[in-house]
């Protein structure tokens, strides 16, 4: 037993105990002391992932390359978010404590190689995640808008353990891999299973589609996005469930129903549902952008049009489709950091916050200006950036998937969805551009310290030199594929 592989996830569990038992007052994370003992586990985390190694204990959890690959973004949006968190509000031990658990929830998923144990990560993170929204919120409105995404994200799991239940009766096991190879036994001895698996895949898929697209949805953006609640919160909670429902895809699909994408089933028809899932989540979410009048309303439906893209990347099911879909989540992650620290840092040097606060923002502090333009011309995927590289990759894997004629007609619906809200996420990032670079009356300097000021410096950065030189980022995602059965080339 190689218990090696879930020191980092040990790591997390001791630091939450400590949080929660030792830091008692309130504290800014401005301050150094305060950031200190609030990233000082993650970090602690982030080294021991890369002494972790390969391997697994029992079927229970493995370590593979996507599972590594995966923990590391989730440290990174860890700490991102602890990072950024100062300024406007002080936090407790206890609070903090809470997206510990939920980050070990999210590595639990990324490294789960059963059903249960994916169910298991997901409900931890789920509920710490809940729980410490609940105790953060300052009124009646924000505990309105947590219940709301609490009722999605039980309706979402729920829906998971059923489809899962259909899965093990059927396969009679809960461990991944072997599940997949007695399910392919029983049909081709029994022929009969296609009408329940069909509903199994429904189930799953109406779960995992709770699971990423639950945060935008689950209430009104106005009320998550205004000062009342943190913007390093809000992308928190974005990111995490973004992490958690792809997992859940790649996972319980792509590493195990996967054997069910041919003739046999109609073809590849969970496939094409998920495809019809990804299609108007890239096109929805582009157009709620267009509608919004606030600027984290604006990135959060940015992300929600983008996830759709990384879905799809997954259900394409070939090398150049999984490598495709890492890419176009660390490029998400990036710009999405570059954007939300920009509003973060306005909103701790501003009692009030609007759509003007941002006006004039590249003459009040021009490096401050260009990093929040940078993000969003990232996320819409304009030259230049990492997000078009990712973009580009995109559009390559789709060409390539519908060659191959796995989803059929279908194939060419989701290269025209990504097209669509590639062209109207140009459309709703044009005015916030605008905005920007337009003098106002309003003069006032931005003051940021120096922790942000290092984040947002490294995200521009990473933006930048990514789009210019793609290739560091495409050799760190290039072995996700063997985690699928594809052969390195």
């Amino acid at each position: 037993m190689n218990l090696w592989v879930i020191i980092p996830e040990c790591i997390l569990l001791v630091w939450a105990f400590l949080l929660a038992t030792v830091w008692k007052e309130r504290q800014d994370l401005a301050e150094p002391s305060g950031l200190l003992r609030a990233c000082s586990g993650a970090m602690i985390a982030v080294i021991a992932l890369g002494v972790a190694g390969f391997g697994g204990i029992n079927t229970l959890f493995f370590n593979d390359t996507m599972g590594l690959f995966f923990k590391f973004a989730i440290l990174a949006i860890l700490v991102f978010s602890l990072f950024v968190m100062g300024g406007t509000q002080t936090w407790r031990g206890k609070d903090l404590s809470l997206l510990y658990l939920a980050t070990f929830g999210c590595m639990i998923v990324a490294g789960a190689n059963e059903l249960a144990t994916l169910f298991i990560g997901l409900n931890i993170a789920t509920l710490s995640l809940w729980t410490f929204y609940w105790l953060v919120s300052s009124d009646e409105r924000d505990r309105a808008v947590v219940r709301r995404w609490f009722a999605f994200a039980v309706t979402a799991g729920a829906t998971l353990a059923f489809g899962m239940s259909l899965i093990y009766g059927l396969s009679a096991s809960t461990q991944l891999v072997q599940s997949k190879i007695n399910l392919a036994i029983v049909h081709l001895t029994r022929e009969n299973i296609g009408v329940i698996l069909a509903i199994a895949e429904v189930l799953l898929l109406v779960g995992v589609a709770g699971v990423l697209l639950a945060p935008p949805l689950a209430g009104k953006l106005s009320a998550e996005s205004s000062d009342r609640i943190h913007p390093g919160v809000t992308v928190y909670r974005i990111a995490i469930m973004t992490t958690l429902g792809i997992l859940l895809f790649a996972k319980i699909f792509d590493n195990n129903l996967s054997a069910f994408q041919g003739t046999e089933m109609n073809p590849n028809d969970w496939g094409i549902l998920a495809t019809v899932f990804a299609s108007a989540a890239m096109i929805l979410g582009a157009v709620f952008a267009l509608k919004s009048t606030d600027l984290m309303s604006v990135v959060v439906w940015l992300t929600m049009s983008q996830i759709g893209g990384v879905w799809q990347a997954w259900i394409w099911l070939t090398e150049d489709g999984i490598v495709t879909a890492g890419f176009c989540y660390a490029a998400l992650l990036i710009a999405l950091f570059a954007v939300t620290s920009v509003i973060a840092i306005v909103r701790g040097s501003s009692a009030d916050v609007d759509a003007d606060s941002f006006a004039g923002l590249w003459h009040r502090s021009p490096l401050l200006g260009a990093i929040a333009i940078a993000g969003l011309v990232s996320m819409a995927g304009m030259p230049a950036t990492v997000g078009y590289n990712a973009r580009l990759l995109w559009f390559e894997s789709g060409i390539v998937a519908i060659g191959r004629e796995s989803l059929g007609l279908w194939g060419y619906v989701a290269v025209a969805s990504g097209a669509v809200g590639t062209l109207v996420s140009l459309v709703a990032i044009f005015p916030w551009v605008k905005r920007i670079v337009v003098s106002s009356a309003q003069a006032s300097p931005v003051e940021w310290r120096g922790a942000q000021r290092v984040v947002a410096l490294v995200m521009v950065l990473a933006i930048v030199l990514l789009g210019l030189f793609a290739s560091p980022l495409y050799q760190a995602v290039s072995g996700l594929p063997i985690a699928f059965g594809f052969l390195q080339r």
